[in-house]
């Protein structure tokens, strides 16, 4: 009996593990939370929380859209922990524009987690 009970425990704490939640957060454009004025190119940087003790980023994909929702880039799936000082990359950004910015992180397993925020451009 004391087998089975140990049994089940140590699959609920795999399981557990396993399907542990996690959340992008503190979503910085040039070290600054959605940002008027930028008048350089962007650096993207943000933070994930997770209730799991050994989380750990294996990719992210960062895509930056104007005001009128195209996208003027996407890095793609891209295979890193880095969660700063990533540089813009797109086409030329406009002046006095709105653009939203979102990035997906992936865990270990595969599990994305999405946020949203954004900055606009000074006059250039």
């Amino acid at each position: 009996m004391k087998r089975i009970i140990i049994l089940c425990l140590t699959i609920i704490g795999v399981t557990l593990h396993t399907f542990a939640a996690f959340s992008v957060t503190n979503m910085k454009v040039c070290n600054m939370n959605s940002p008027v004025g930028i008048d350089r190119t962007p650096t993207f940087n943000w933070h994930v929380i997770s209730d799991s003790h050994g989380f750990y980023q294996t990719a992210y994909q960062i895509v930056v859209a104007n005001e009128s929702g195209t996208e003027v880039w996407n890095t793609g799936k891209v295979t890193s922990d880095l969660q700063s000082n990533i540089l813009y990359e797109g086409a030329a950004l406009q002046s006095r524009t709105h653009y939203n910015w979102t990035v997906t992180v992936y865990d270990a397993n595969g599990t994305a987690s999405t946020a949203t925020s954004s900055f606009e451009t000074a006059f250039m």
